[in-house]
């Protein structure tokens, strides 16, 4: 049973080092229209197998899980901030 958890746990940790990840990064292209400070966000993909020096190929079955899981906690963040951005610009602009 350790056994089995300990190879599953490199496995993982295989997948997550040679994969490509969705980041959230501050968009710094966007001006708001009242002179409000901007916090608007992206997505962002990176190769993490190429920012950590790595020359693995990122094709594995890790990319495929690993890719579109952060995608979605990514997306979700970047959608609620800029959301939330939104309204603070609506409700400054107004006063």
């Amino acid at each position: 049973m350790e056994k089995r958890l300990i190879v599953l746990l490199i496995a993982l940790m295989a997948a997550v080092v040679s994969g490509c990840v969705v980041v959230p990064t501050t968009d710094s292209s966007y001006v708001s229209p009242c002179q409000t400070l901007s916090n608007r966000m992206a997505l962002m993909p990176i190769n993490v197998a190429s920012a950590t020096g790595s020359h693995d190929s990122s094709t594995g079955m890790g990319s495929l899980l690993l890719l579109p899981a952060t995608a979605l906690v990514s997306g979700v963040v970047v959608g609620v901030n800029n959301l939330y951005n939104m309204g603070e610009e609506r409700i400054s602009c107004k006063a």
